[in-house]
């Protein structure tokens, strides 16, 4: 299994809990380590990191961890470019299918494993997409919101009224993914929701359920205090 690990922006809402979001300390370990020990977990073995923000910190790091997978790093020019643009950089590593991840991200690995076996012969795009509106861990003012119908992907973007589902921020995707991003590159530089959208717009884009899979995106200090107290709950559990 490959998987590409999108870990390039500035993280500015953690800035003062440390100077790169994806070292940031979370229950004893950097945030970008516990996503890469939890893809191991799910399976990966070869993992593309795209760096931005700190990169040489961050490769630093990445140097010095004993990891159960191969790990290699490429490097976007400006991280403050959409994500889209940093998912195309990895594209040149990627043989047919990878899981598309983000490092701020802490996901239960069974929700990996749910995306990433879920079937795909046509090359479409696949998202994991949460149904509990409302729930606790949810920044309603951040997160990306999906309108499906069936498992069809017929709307994504933040702020999107009405919606059924929140984006996980895991994907499988292919070939028509990069395609689609390197087609929208000729306009401007795109973000992963456009990719999607226009994915979606061919029939090309459709959801997995996730059921009560945990994930949590570790933005800002109150997501911070919630990973800390998930984890711990974690290990406490597997004494």
């Amino acid at each position: 299994m490959q998987a590409i690990v999108l870990a390039a922006g500035f993280g500015s809402r953690l800035r003062s809990h440390a100077p790169s979001k994806p070292l940031a300390p979370v229950a004893g370990r950097p945030l970008l380590l516990h996503t890469l020990l939890r893809l191991a977990e799910a399976g990966a073995d070869d993992v593309t990191v795209v760096l931005g923000h700190r990169a040489e910190d961050v490769a630093a790091a990445l140097s010095q961890w004993s990891l159960p997978l191969t790990v290699r790093t490429v490097t976007v020019a400006d991280p403050a470019l959409p994500n889209g643009v940093s998912a195309l950089a990895a594209a040149p590593f990627i043989a047919s299918r990878a899981l598309l991840v983000m490092a701020d991200h802490l996901v239960d690995p069974a929700l990996y494993r749910a995306v990433m076996q879920a079937p795909a012969d046509d090359g479409a795009l696949l998202l994991g997409i949460d149904r509990r509106i409302g729930h606790a861990w949810i920044d309603e003012d951040d997160v990306t919101r999906v309108r499906t119908e069936g498992t069809a992907i017929t709307a994504i973007g933040k702020g999107l009224d009405p919606y059924n589902g929140y984006d996980t921020g895991v994907f499988s995707i292919g070939a028509p993914l990069f395609a689609a991003l390197a087609a929208l590159a000729g306009l401007e530089a795109p973000s992963l929701s456009q990719g999607v959208a226009t994915l979606a717009a061919s029939g090309l884009a459709r959801g997995v359920e996730t059921g009560d899979c945990a994930w949590l995106d570790v933005d800002d200090a109150r997501a911070l205090d919630i990973a800390e107290r998930w984890l711990g709950a974690e290990e406490k559990g597997a004494r």
